[in-house]
């Protein structure tokens, strides 16, 4: 899937932000590997929902499987981040 339109920049930026926002909400309640799971889902429904919003929605919008796919893959790439980046960072100030 390639990322062309400054909407789905604006897109996949939004969702990797939605991403961080759910880890840093839910990281102290959910074990390690089942929270990353979790938002990956929650990120998914929140796609989905905006798919499916904007098939009542008078802007013109279409509902797109493209679309739902590149709002996944952001949450993945953010979950990724945080896995790789942010969590490494925290345990290492905990200690």
């Amino acid at each position: 899937m390639k990322v062309e339109l400054t909407k789905d920049r604006l897109h996949f930026l939004g969702y990797g932000i939605l991403s961080l926002f759910l880890y840093r909400a839910m990281r102290h309640n959910i074990g390690t590997k089942m929270l990353y799971v979790w938002n990956c889902l929650i990120i998914m429904l929140f796609a989905i929902l905006d798919e499916v919003l904007q098939l009542f929605g008078t802007g013109g919008r279409y509902f797109e499987f493209k679309d739902i796919g590149i709002d996944w893959l952001s949450g993945l790439a953010g979950q990724a981040i945080i896995a790789l980046v942010i969590r490494p960072k925290l345990e290492a100030v905990d200690i």
